[in-house]
């Protein structure tokens, strides 16, 4: 594990074929995104929180659809809201492990939220 680019912000958030975290480091003002496969080359995140945030991004990207992209998505907004709320636990867990970095929040649709 190489921890020479120093993460100072990571922020959470949802995107189409990409990983949950875009993370800023002293050297790029401009944050770069990171898969749950890469998030330990930055910080230090432990399997099971790494894992949960794989499953949680899988969740949203299984919903994906092709032939028809702006369907994509929970239909159910139970079932969005869950994903959302979940999220933000891991979110907040995230936080926990990663002293001394910005940690943030970006729920579709919503506000940033920031967990310092």
């Amino acid at each position: 594990m190489s921890h020479s680019r120093k993460a100072t912000e990571i922020t959470v958030m949802f995107d189409w074929g990409t990983g949950p975290f875009w993370v800023t480091t002293e050297d790029d003002p401009l944050p770069d995104e990171y898969s749950t496969d890469e998030i330990n080359d930055l910080v230090l995140v432990s399997e099971d929180l790494v894992r949960s945030f794989a499953e949680w991004n899988n969740r949203m990207q299984r919903t994906f659809d092709a032939d028809d992209p702006a369907s994509s998505g929970f239909a159910d907004p139970e079932k969005k809201q869950r994903w959302i709320e979940d999220g933000r636990e891991l979110t907040r867990r995230l936080k926990s492990e990663v002293p001394g970095v910005h940690v943030k929040y970006r729920p579709p649709g919503k506000p940033t939220e920031t967990f310092d």
